[in-house]
């Protein structure tokens, strides 16, 4: 399986703003979103401990391009992907992106 470039949020189902956003954002941009309850993104190896809501990731096959929280629109989040699309890895999440293919996986069904 190919991931090419794909967006995961991390939320939580008793978060308002999370579940606003969710709304508002599709796939888009050749973009796979996936939505991520934080208790299983928190099962997961070499995640990241989430501090707000929505936590944005962007990852190109396995490689994360970036991790943290943006705005809850699909402004902010079109010109987040936009910006780093073509950016190198981010060296200290090398486990994480390996570990995301299963929760996308996951999520296909």
């Amino acid at each position: 399986m190919n991931l090419e470039t794909c967006v995961l949020i991390v939320c939580a189902d008793w978060c308002g703003v999370c579940r606003n956003f969710k709304t508002i954002v599709k796939d888009f941009h050749g973009c796979r979103v996936t939505w991520v309850d934080l208790d299983d993104f928190e099962e997961l190896p070499g995640s990241p401990e989430i501090e707000t809501f929505p936590t944005v990731i962007v990852a190109k096959d396995t490689a994360v391009l970036f991790i943290g929280a943006i705005k809850p629109n699909k402004e902010s989040l079109e010109g987040l992907i936009s910006a780093v699309t073509d950016r190198a890895p981010v060296p200290e999440h090398a486990e994480l992106g390996r570990n995301l293919r299963s929760v996308l996986i996951k999520k296909s069904f």
